[in-house]
């Protein structure tokens, strides 16, 4: 799956072994977005099973999580399974509830604190002496408390401080859409006028630039709300507010002389080239792409940099180089209409190296029919496997 869709993976599409989600961030492009997918789905002869689609809905289950447009939030039928579990009686039971708590570790800060004690239990090798404290008992319903209200996950911003930062904070649950206005000539020397007070030379239309001289008046043209004239010398605003000074190619040569080599320059890199120019207040349409190329071409860099230990080839995907190693396993259904038997579900694992199959067809799907599974169809035919993959 995800060498059919490499190309969509983490734009539009999120992919787990069989399961697929197409996402959008604006609902006009959604429908793109889906006849993207299908025309790839289409072309590799991949088939969807109906009773499993949803489309156009805005928060969905996926992988035992709900994902909606403001995070990731706990399942609820997860968190009632944590919620209603009794105090544990013997050290299997503290192992089962463990295996709960930690699927949901992400919703539980320093959750490695509150299951320190738990961890001295799973110790004991005398089942007589698991002995269930008033100390484990308040960690246990600490967690239970916490899942009471979980966290919603959300991507990780900025940190913005001041007054920045508490309107960012004020706004976070309104979605907001900024639509830029088109640049106004007059518009913009007004507010370089404003932001600019104390400048005597002449601004904008009064003064006259040789557009043979300097190349970017022409793009000072398009863009006039990011360049500003004083005098005869052309300057472009930086997103700071900050005037940088625009120059020509025979001075740029030297400029990225004296700050990449020279007594001031460290050999630093391109990013980091453009990072110091513009500090130093030039600026030029081409000012990355010219560091970049100017680092690249350094001699002594070549010289005494890092050795390279890029591969020669493109990495690829290596299977698991021993028989019967490495297990992927799924669960087809529920299968419409049944069988003769009333058998609806299949379970199905598929080994890596050799693609060889084993399934078995269920009534209903319980936790010792897949036991006996992996017991009777894989170990115990094939050895204990190295990984066993599964959703």
């Amino acid at each position: 799956m995800n060498s059919i869709f490499h190309d969509m993976i983490g734009h539009h599409i999120e992919v787990y072994i069989d399961d697929i989600v197409v996402k959008s961030k604006q609902a006009d492009d959604h429908i793109e977005h889906l006849r993207k997918s299908f025309q790839r789905m289409r072309q590799h002869e991949l088939k969807l099973n109906p009773f499993k689609c949803a489309f156009g809905v805005k928060a969905e289950n996926f992988l035992g999580f709900l994902v909606h447009q403001r995070g990731v939030e706990v399942d609820k039928n997860k968190e009632k399974a944590i919620m209603e579990a009794n105090p544990p009686r013997n050290k299997k039971e503290l192992q089962c509830f463990l295996v709960q708590v930690n699927y949901l570790r992400r919703f539980i800060s320093n959750l490695a604190r509150k299951m320190k004690e738990f961890s001295q239990l799973l110790k004991l090798k005398d089942i007589r002496e698991f002995k269930w404290e008033d100390s484990l008992q308040k960690d246990f319903d600490v967690i239970k408390r916490y899942l009471s209200n979980p966290h919603v996950l959300m991507p990780l911003r900025p940190i913005l401080s001041g007054r920045i930062g508490k309107w960012s904070l004020a706004l976070a649950e309104f979605t907001l859409i900024y639509y830029p206005q088109k640049s106004v000539k007059g518009q913009a020397i007004a507010d370089f006028l404003a932001d600019h007070p104390s400048l005597d030379e002449p601004i904008g239309e009064h003064a006259s630039v040789d557009s043979e001289e300097n190349p970017l008046f022409d793009s000072a043209k398009r863009d006039s709300g990011r360049y500003a004239q004083l005098g005869y010398k052309l300057s472009w605003k930086g997103l700071d507010g900050l005037l940088l000074r625009c120059i020509g190619f025979p001075e740029v040569l030297e400029i990225m002389k004296q700050v990449h080599e020279e007594v001031c320059g460290a050999h630093q890199s391109g990013v980091k080239m453009t990072w110091l120019i513009r500090r130093y207040g030039y600026y030029w349409l081409s000012i990355l792409k010219d560091c970049i190329k100017y680092a690249k071409g350094c001699q002594p860099c070549q010289k005494h940099g890092n050795i390279q230990r890029i591969p020669t080839d493109e990495l690829h995907s290596v299977v698991k180089p021993w028989l019967f190693k490495g297990w992927a396993m799924d669960l087809v259904g529920k299968i419409y209409l049944a069988s003769s038997k009333g058998h609806s579900f299949i379970l199905v694992a598929t080994n890596f190296l050799t693609k060889w199959v084993e399934a078995m067809s269920l009534k209903k799907v319980e936790q010792g029919d897949v036991i006996n599974f992996v017991k009777e169809n894989i170990i115990h035919r094939f050895g204990i496997p190295e990984s066993l993959t599964t959703d």
